[in-house]
C-alpha cells in the first residue's frame, strides 16, 4: 500500500487508532487513552479534506483512489455511520464503472463483467469488505439500500475458467456476500410485512428467529440457486486449477487453500436449515471441525510470520483466517472445536482488511462465554447449548466522540435464566427426596410419598439413565448467580398446606428444586414434572418446562409429540402446561386411577 498519498496515510492511522481504542475499551485490564481517541478523530478530519482535494484533481492512480475509499468507509463503519461509508463506497462502485467504461465502452448492467476485477483488483477489495461487515456486524440490516445492494454497480457471474486465482476469489466472496445480504433480506421482508409492526420492530434481531422459520420457502429457493451459483462458479476453479496449479508459487499454494475453505464454508451455508434459526448449525459439527483442521494445518506451513499485538499495524485488505476463526467459534456450538478456534485467534492475532484479529478474539470470547453459561453438564456437542442460550445477533463498533465502545449481544430471552437443567443422577437424591417426602407435594400422583430416602432413591431410579436410556430426565437447579433477595420470603419461609415451618435449604442440597422429564416413551413419550413446594408461584416450573421442551425437540428428532397428563383439580400445573402447550384435550376419566385428567395430546411447543 502506498502511504505517500496522504488521504491514506491519514486513513490508515486513525483505523489503527480505532483498533487500539476499541481493545483497551472492551480489555478490562486496559485503560482507555483519550490521546489514542483523539488522534483518531485528528487523522480522520485530515483524511477527509485530503479526500475532497483528491476528487478536486485529476485521479492519477484508480487504485489510490479506490484504497482511499476503502480505508475511509471501513472507520465509518466501525464508527456505526454507515450513510456516511455508503457515500465512499458508492463514490468508489461510481468512479470504477465511469473508467470501465471509458476503457471498454456502455456496458449492460445485467452483463456478467470479470475483467474489471482483473483491470482494478481493488473493486474485489472493495466487495470484500462488504462480506467481512456482512459477516461480522451483520450491518445489511440498518444499512441504507444503495449499500446493501452494490451488486447493482457490480455485476458479476463465473465465466467457464477463471484466468486468475485473485478472480477466483473475489467472485466466491461475492457469492458469500450476495447470501448474506438475501438471507438479512428475506427475515427483514417477513419482520416487516407482519401485521401491527412497528419501524422499531424491524431492526429487532430478536425478531429474526421467527422471520426465518417462517420464510422456509424463500430462504430454499435462495439456497437453491446459491448452490447452482457455486457449483458453477467451481467448475471454472477446478478448470483452472488443473491448468495453473504446477505454476502456483508457495504463497499461491497457500492462497488456493483459504479459497477452498471459504468454498466449503459457504457449501454449508447453503445446506443448512436456516428456518432453524440459531439450530441450523448443530448437524455440521463435523464439517466446522474439517474447516478448523484445515486452517491449523494452513497455519503450521504459512510462509508468513504471524503478526503480533505490539507490531506497527499492517493492512493486509485480503481476507485470511480471522473471519472463518470468527465464523467456527460463535455458529459451532460443539465445546471443543469451538475453543480452539478461539486458541488460534488469541494465539495469533491478525489483521486483515477491517478485521483486527484480537478485536475479533475479544468479542468473540465474549459471545461464547455467554453461550456457555447455559451449557448441558456433560454434553459438550453442540446440542448441549439450550436454544434459549443461543445468540441470534450482534453489534459492535466505537464511538470515539463519546470514547466508548459497545458490544450488544441479542439472545432470545429477555432476562437471564434462573433456573439450570442437568442430567439427573444419583447425586440429586436427597434434593429428589425432600420433594417426595413431603405428602403436600405429592398429593396428586398416584405413587404418593417415599417415607424414606432408600424409598426416594429406590423410586427416582427409574428415570436414571442407565435404567431409561430414551427418558430425558433434569434436574432443576437454581443457578448460582440469581438474586435471592427477590425470592428469600418464599424459598425460606412456612410451607403451604402444613404447620412445618422448617425452611428448605437449597444450598444445602445444591441448588435442587424440582425435577422434568420423561418417565416414559412407550407408545409416545409422556412428560412428567414435580417442584419443592417452597417454589410455587414464582414461575419456576414455567421456565423449566420450557427449557426442558425446546432441549427435549432438539436432543430426540425422532419424535414429533410429547403428551403430559394432569389431574383437573391440580389447576396450578394445568396452567403451566397450558402456557407451555400448543393444546389442550379433555379426557373425561382415567379408569385406572379414578382421577380426571386433562391430556395434551399431541403437545407441540
Amino acid at each position: 500500500m502506498c502511504y505517500a498519498e496522504p488521504v491514506i496515510r491519514y486513513a490508515a492511522i486513525s483505523l489503527a487508532d480505532l483498533h487500539r481504542s476499541f481493545a483497551n475499551s472492551v480489555n478490562p485490564k486496559s485503560q482507555s487513552s483519550s490521546n489514542t481517541q483523539h488522534s483518531a478523530l485528528v487523522h480522520y478530519a485530515s483524511a477527509l479534506t485530503h479526500m475532497k482535494s483528491l476528487l478536486c484533481s485529476k485521479i492519477q492512480s484508480m487504485d489510490t483512489f479506490l484504497t482511499a475509499c476503502l480505508l475511509l468507509s471501513s472507520i465509518e463503519i466501525f464508527q456505526g455511520r454507515y450513510q456516511a461509508a455508503d457515500v465512499h463506497l458508492r463514490c468508489a462502485f461510481h468512479m470504477s464503472e465511469i473508467a470501465k467504461g471509458t476503457d471498454r465502452g456502455a456496458a449492460t448492467q445485467d452483463s456478467p463483467n470479470t475483467s474489471i476485477i482483473s483491470k482494478y483488483p481493488m473493486i474485489g477489495t472493495l466487495m470484500r469488505m462488504r462480506f467481512q461487515c456482512d459477516l461480522f456486524l451483520d450491518v445489511a440490516s440498518t444499512t441504507p439500500g444503495a449499500l446493501i445492494k452494490p451488486g447493482q454497480h457490480f455485476s458479476i457471474a463465473p465465466p467457464d475458467i477463471f484466468t486468475s486465482l485473485g478472480e477466483a476469489q473475489d467472485i466466491l466472496f461475492n457469492q458469500i456476500d450476495r447470501f448474506f445480504r438475501l438471507i438479512n433480506q428475506i427475515a427483514l421482508a417477513k419482520i416487516a410485512t407482519t401485521p401491527g409492526v412497528t419501524s422499531c420492530d424491524v431492526g429487532d434481531r430478536r425478531k429474526y428467529p421467527g422471520a426465518m422459520a417462517g420464510s422456509e420457502v424463500f430462504l430454499r429457493e435462495m439456497q437453491t440457486e446459491g448452490v447452482s451459483g457455486l457449483d458453477q462458479w467451481d467448475r471454472a476453479y477446478q478448470a483452472f486449477r488443473s491448468r495453473y496449479a504446477h505454476t502456483f508459487s508457495t504463497p499461491e499454494q497457500h492462497a488456493a487453500t483459504l479459497v477452498e475453505i471459504y468454498r466449503d464454508a459457504l457449501r454449508m451455508l447453503l445446506q443448512m436449515d436456516h428456518s432453524q434459526g440459531a439450530l441450523a448449525h448443530d448437524p455440521f459439527e463435523r464439517g466446522f471441525g474439517l474447516l478448523l483442521s484445515r486452517l491449523q494445518l494452513l497455519l503450521d506451513e504459512s510462509p508468513q510470520p504471524a503478526c503480533t499485538a505490539e507490531a506497527p499495524p499492517v493492512f493486509t485488505l485480503e481476507i485470511g483466517i480471522v473471519p472463518i476463526l470468527y465464523f467456527i467459534a460463535t455458529n459451532c456450538r460443539n465445546y471443543g472445536t469451538r475453543h480452539a478456534a478461539l486458541a488460534i485467534l488469541a494465539a495469533a492475532p491478525r489483521r486483515e482488511g477491517t478485521w483486527d484479529g484480537s478485536i475479533i478474539y475479544t468479542i468473540a470470547q465474549r459471545s461464547v462465554a455467554l453461550e456457555e453459561e447455559g451449557r448441558l453438564d456433560g454434553d459438550q456437542s453442540a446440542r448441549g447449548i439450550p436454544p434459549s442460550s443461543r445468540l441470534i445477533g450482534m453489534e459492535a463498533g466505537i464511538d470515539p466522540v463519546k470514547q466508548s465502545a459497545f458490544l450488544v449481544l441479542h439472545q432470545l430471552e429477555h432476562t437471564r435464566p434462573r433456573l439450570q437443567l442437568v442430567r439427573l443422577t444419583e447425586d440429586h437424591v436427597a434434593g429428589y427426596h425432600a420433594i417426595w417426602s413431603d405428602p403436600v407435594a405429592t398429593r396428586w400422583s398416584a405413587h404418593g410419598p417415599c417415607k424414606t430416602i432408600d424409598d426416594s432413591r429406590q423410586w427416582m431410579s427409574s428415570l436414571l439413565l442407565e435404567a431409561n436410556p430414551m427418558g430425558e430426565n433434569y434436574a432443576v437447579l437454581l443457578r448460582r448467580d440469581v438474586n435471592f433477595d427477590a425470592i428469600t420470603n418464599r424459598l425460606n419461609g412456612g410451607q403451604e398446606g402444613t404447620d412445618d415451618d422448617k425452611p428448605y435449604d437449597i444450598s444445602a442440597h445444591g441448588g435442587f428444586i424440582g425435577w422434568v422429564g420423561t418417565w416414559r416413551t412407550d407408545p409416545l413419550p409422556e412428560m412428567g414434572f414435580i417442584f419443592h413446594r417452597s417454589t410455587w408461584g414464582l414461575g419456576f416450573a414455567t421456565e423449566a418446562l420450557r427449557a426442558f421442551v425446546e432441549l427435549y425437540w432438539s436432543r430426540k428428532p425422532q419424535f414429533n409429540v410429547l403428551e403430559a397428563y394432569c389431574d383437573t383439580e391440580n389447576e396450578a400445573s394445568v396452567n403451566v402446561l397450558r402456557k407451555c402447550a400448543g393444546g389442550v384435550a379433555p379426557i373425561t376419566r382415567d379408569p385406572d386411577v379414578g382421577l380426571f385428567r386433562d391430556c395434551e395430546t399431541p403437545l407441540t411447543w
